[in-house]
């Protein structure tokens, strides 16, 4: 009986039965995390997955999140996305990207506390002064070390300005496209503009046409002037990078 056992498993080891048992079983599991997938209205040719037909008419791959981005990836905006050096640092896209656009502009999910130099979900505290002289120029001021230490410190990462990458504030220009209503004069009512914008007080990254002391502010849903040495407002980055750098939160996340 043992050497009936002992011959039956060499037949079986020399014929490769186990190897093939082994792939039917990954198949059978394959298969149905495709059914499932395709059951969610969703389809796959030729590797590619895509949301629906119309999707694969158009060419547009799915981006499932929680992986790398490449530079063809196109972004909406209001989608979350992430370095992955910070992966619990959350960001905003503000505007589209396109797949002919490498690059994509985003904006820190809460204000940076200057202390720990995170993003603070408190949305009232760790308001800083925009420079301690009556200069509003973003470019040496107080503002611009926070930023800068946001970035390199806590995003550690290097903007690439030579590829188009920049970083900074959002300005009173981006702030007036995402509200459009044209200009916003002082204690205009930002109504147009997402909620996850105005959903802190922060710094804009634009000086007053007319005073030296006077910067550009969001704060409690308007757009307000203040000066520089007095008032105490959010540090709230924005950076312009290569979609490679990025991920995508999944869209169950976002």
């Amino acid at each position: 009986m043992l050497i009936l056992v002992a011959v039956t498993i060499q037949v079986a080891t020399n014929g490769n039965l186990f190897k093939h048992a082994g792939n039917a079983v990954k198949e059978t599991k394959n298969a149905v995390l495709q059914e499932n997938y395709i059951g969610e209205g969703r389809i796959q040719v030729g590797g590619e997955r895509y949301n629906a037909i119309e999707d694969y008419v158009a060419t547009k791959t799915v981006d499932e999140g929680g992986s790398s981005l490449t530079a063809t990836t196109p972004l909406n905006k209001a989608d979350k996305v992430y370095f992955a050096s910070a992966p619990d640092e959350i960001f905003y896209v503000l505007f589209d990207s396109d797949a002919s656009t490498p690059t994509v502009k985003i904006i820190s999910q809460f204000n940076v506390n200057t202390e720990t130099n995170t993003q603070a979900t408190d949305t009232t505290t760790y308001q800083v002064a925009f420079n301690s002289t009556a200069n509003s120029n973003y470019a040496g001021s107080s503002i611009e070390g926070y930023v800068n230490n946001y970035v390199s410190n806590k995003l550690e990462i290097t903007i690439n300005q030579e590829a188009g990458e920049q970083k900074g504030l959002l300005s009173k220009e981006d702030l007036e496209t995402l509200n459009g209503t044209g200009t916003l004069s002082s204690g205009a009512q930002l109504t147009g503009t997402p909620t996850w914008v105005k959903n802190t007080n922060f710094w804009l990254g634009t000086k007053h046409s007319s005073y030296s002391y006077i910067v550009w502010t969001a704060i409690s849903g308007l757009c307000i002037e203040y000066d520089v040495r007095t008032a105490y407002v959010g540090v709230r980055p924005v950076l312009v990078v290569n979609k490679t750098r990025l991920s995508k939160v999944p869209s169950s996340n976002q």
